[in-house]
């Protein structure tokens, strides 16, 4: 399941991509505690309980010029951002459980500080050996910027504000996400022909999920621009598509991408099969992994030590990563940083080197060529 795309399991308790959340809410107050895949039900449910619990005994009633307080007029004006606004509640309810009775504006920033720290340690503390549930440097930065947005929001920008003062942690450094084109259409093969059957409805014939995967690998759409692509935005005689712009980042404008053969052919699958419109990408991602099981087990039959090297290589694989293969391969046919990034329709160059770290840059290969040319000859092992 991809990060940041939740399944509910039971009351107050989700499934994603790092493991088990579960929820609380009592009054104004949310509070979010994680749990490591597998957790027993009722292991979470008790906690839920203990939780509300004690936020009933301790329920604070809002007070004029609190941080309570002050938390309900900032998601007051996130009210046409519903989204934004439960991210929000979810993590300035946790600044309220650390400074329940406190004006913000008495905060300092060492306190807000060790308060980071702290909430990174016990994580740290209780999950020791499930990485997977630890909150990584951008959820640290999440729960900062929630409050640093309610201080602009409410004060102004250039009011005091001590969260300037407590610098974001510094994010991991991206890992080349890029899969092998050979890999790649051995995960599609593998893939069922065929649909899935939904409840009172007959199987589909051919697999809409399958045709949108096959766009994803060779025009190098996310799935939110996927969702909005239409025939009429293909130019089939010279082969292009029209693609909306993107809200990420900066944003970035709608353009016309061109398009190679095999593109072409894996859009007249997607429009054959009617796979325009939204889609479930958990789904997706599901169905994408238990391909890539499928194709494992068949190079298993024929070679044992090459599918231990495949199941390696595609741990942790999802979609998504089927655009960056794309943009790689990009990259190394243009051998242009800046076409790369229009390709990918990136409003920060520095987005696009993430989608180039599985590929060796060419300048660099052309040195090493002429720096081995240089250097005195490999001699031979002495037998």
């Amino acid at each position: 399941m991809r990060k940041g795309h939740r399944r509910r399991i039971a009351e107050g308790v989700y499934q994603d991509g790092n493991g088990v959340a579960a929820t609380v809410h009592v009054g104004t107050v949310q509070l979010e505690e994680r749990f490591p895949a597998g957790t027993s039900l009722k292991v979470i449910q008790r906690w839920r309980q203990v939780t509300a619990e004690r936020l009933r005994a301790n329920r604070v009633h809002l007070t004029a010029g609190t941080l309570a307080a002050d938390v309900e007029v900032y998601l007051a004006t996130l009210a046409d951002r519903p989204a934004l606004q439960a991210l929000r509640r979810v993590h300035l309810a946790w600044w309220v459980s650390r400074f329940p009775n406190r004006s913000r504006h008495n905060l300092t920033a060492p306190e807000l500080r060790t308060a980071l720290a702290v909430f990174a340690v016990t994580k740290t503390q209780r999950w020791p050996t499930r990485p997977a549930a630890l909150p990584t440097p951008a959820t640290v930065r999440h729960y900062r910027t929630a409050l640093y947005s309610l201080w602009t929001a409410l004060d102004g920008k250039d009011a005091p504000n001590p969260l300037r003062d407590v610098k974001p942690p510094r994010s991991d450094d991206p890992e080349p996400r890029a899969l092998p084109y050979e890999i790649i259409d051995g995960i599609l093969a593998a893939m069922p022909e065929r649909g899935q059957g939904l409840r009172n409805e007959p199987r589909s014939e051919v697999s809409k999920t399958k045709a949108r995967l096959k766009v994803q690998a060779y025009v190098g759409l996310p799935s939110k621009q996927l969702m909005l692509l239409r025939e009429d935005h293909v130019n089939w005689q010279e082969p292009s598509v029209l693609v909306q712009g993107r809200r990420k980042g900066k944003g970035t404008h709608t353009t016309r991408l061109p398009l190679v053969p095999q593109a072409v052919a894996a859009l007249r699958e997607f429009f054959d099969a009617k796979a325009e419109g939204r889609f479930s990408t958990s789904s997706a991602r599901q169905s994408f992994r238990r391909a890539c099981a499928a194709y494992v087990k068949q190079i298993a039959a024929k070679d044992p030590k090459e599918a231990q090297r495949l199941d390696a290589i595609l741990k942790g694989v999802r979609p998504y990563d089927l655009r960056h293969s794309y943009l790689t391969m990009t990259y190394l046919a243009s051998e242009d940083i800046h076409a790369t990034q229009k390709m990918g329709q990136h409003s920060d160059p520095r987005m696009t080197n993430r989608y180039t770290l599985a590929a060796v840059d060419p300048r660099l290969k052309a040195a090493a060529a002429r720096l081995a040319q240089m250097l005195p000859p490999v001699k031979p092992p002495v037998k």
